[in-house]
């Protein structure tokens, strides 16, 4: 166990990811931010990505905190199916056979739980029947 609590924890990789995130913005259009500044070319699409990334990230908080980690799988693999299921239909993406079999053992194929025979007296523990067969 460490004395450090889970905020600062979330600060520490929020600092780090601040960093390298900056770092990529100079290399890569540093001149231009210098120039025009960083908010440049920001329009009302980008704050609408910018507040649902940040809408997102509490979402998860919220899911890790009041429910378990295979809730939190299902809710991923849920929203992996429907935002696919949305791009067929608002931007006519079309679900070609590589697409289906890369993405395939993900959200489709699942995790399949079940609770482990090797010991009874640990109702929570789990075996990942899966990876047997991988």
């Amino acid at each position: 166990g460490s004395d450090i609590s889970l905020w600062m924890r979330n600060i520490h990789l929020a600092g780090y990811g601040v960093l390298v995130g900056l770092l990529g913005v100079w290399w890569n259009d540093g001149v231009v931010v210098q120039e025009k500044g960083f908010f440049f070319g920001y329009n009302g699409w980008v704050w609408w990505v910018v507040v649902m990334q940040a809408f997102g990230g509490l979402l998860v908080a919220v899911v890790v905190k009041y429910a378990d980690n295979i809730l939190k799988g299902f809710a991923t693999s849920l929203a992996i199916i429907v935002s696919c299921v949305v791009s067929v239909f608002l931007w006519g993406f079309v679900v070609t056979g590589q697409f289906a079999a890369r993405n395939q053992p993900r959200p489709w194929g699942g995790v399949h739980v079940q609770p482990s025979q090797a010991s009874p007296e640990t109702p929570s523990s789990l075996e990942l029947s899966w990876l047997r067969h991988v």
